[in-house]
């Protein structure tokens, strides 16, 4: 489990795990925009009568969030990488079925055995599943301080 190829190709698989499951966050962005770009639109007037009061449903720039959207996006991107129970199932069901095992195009011989494939993938699974409560965790602790901060001053 400790050897250089099989720690290298695991930093590098749980390097590209972190960036695939870090894309679900650009959804909070998307989500961000489209509520920005219709808040900036202006509302044409609606005819209504006298005695009532005119309620706007489009949200306006005091009414949305006032803290930025990439702190939500990260603080959802490092939840997600930190989901990663489920490969150790996945690998294990994998490497005693015997489809970890890799051959080359000719049939001839194997390139790597399913001990080391499973490896490389425990390898990933534990940096995923270490690193993304870290990251969680300290998004979590700034964003406590800055409300902190913010009920001081006032902004809230």
């Amino acid at each position: 489990m400790f050897q250089g190829s099989i720690v290298w190709k695991g930093i590098v698989y749980s390097i590209l795990m972190t960036l695939g499951k870090g894309l679900v966050s650009v959804i909070i962005y998307f989500d961000y925009f489209i509520k920005w770009s219709t808040s900036r639109k202006p509302n044409p007037p609606r005819r209504t009568a006298p005695t009532t009061t005119r309620v706007d449903p489009q949200p306006t720039q005091q009414t949305m969030s006032k803290r930025p959207p990439h702190a939500i996006a990260l603080l959802v991107g490092f939840a997600m990488i930190s989901r990663g129970e489920i490969g150790f199932l996945i690998a294990s069901l994998s490497q005693s079925s015997g489809t970890l095992t890799l051959r080359q195009r000719n049939g001839s011989g194997t390139i790597s055995s399913g001990e080391e494939i499973f490896l490389v993938i425990v390898w990933a699974v534990v940096i995923c599943t270490i690193a993304g409560p870290i990251g969680v965790g300290i998004i979590v602790r700034r964003l406590r301080k800055a409300d902190n901060a913010a009920r001081y001053v006032g902004w809230i």
